[in-house]
């Protein structure tokens, strides 16, 4: 899969110095890596994913493409996030599956049926570690004990 097949433009690496220690740059997933990801890893047909730094989307409109899931893009800076809505009219397939959000990570409001976490690159452990913490809270609150959810995260040994 490419951008050019999924009519969207996500190549760019962030080279304007604007990342920080604990926001990086965008810098999208390979397409290989993708490709590897889901050979070891088959999502259920009903999950929901929220991809927390998604720069440009592909990641979401991967998703949609090759499993026909849902999907939240969560982008911290203005910039990608319109790209990422660019992205979102120019792509080929079904665009209703397919939701960006700028907000911080730690700020973003997960839904009941969002099942799937995915996390490339987008901050530092800090960032991380906050943001699960509030994850469980949030959890705890909405007092669903059967809720189970998957962390996709590029310190999984696969990436190594």
């Amino acid at each position: 899969m490419t951008d050019k097949d999924l009519c969207i433009e996500t190549e760019e690496i962030q080279t304007d110095g604007k990342d920080t220690y604990y926001c990086h740059r965008y810098e999208p997933t390979p397409y290989a890596v993708l490709d590897e990801l889901f050979t070891f890893y088959t999502p259920e047909k009903t999950d929901v994913f929220v991809d927390y730094g998604c720069g440009m989307g592909r990641l979401n409109f991967y998703i949609e493409k090759r499993h026909s899931l849902s999907s939240t893009g969560v982008e911290y800076s203005p910039v990608y996030y319109e790209k990422a809505l660019e992205n979102k009219k120019t792509y080929n397939g079904n665009k209703d599956k397919i939701h960006f959000v700028n907000c911080k990570a730690e700020d973003y409001l997960v839904s009941k049926n969002e099942t799937v976490f995915y996390f490339f690159n987008p901050f530092s452990p800090e960032i991380f570690t906050l943001l699960l913490t509030v994850y469980w809270i949030r959890l705890k609150n909405i007092q669903e004990p059967s809720r189970s959810f998957s962390t996709i995260r590029k310190t999984t040994p696969f990436f190594t």
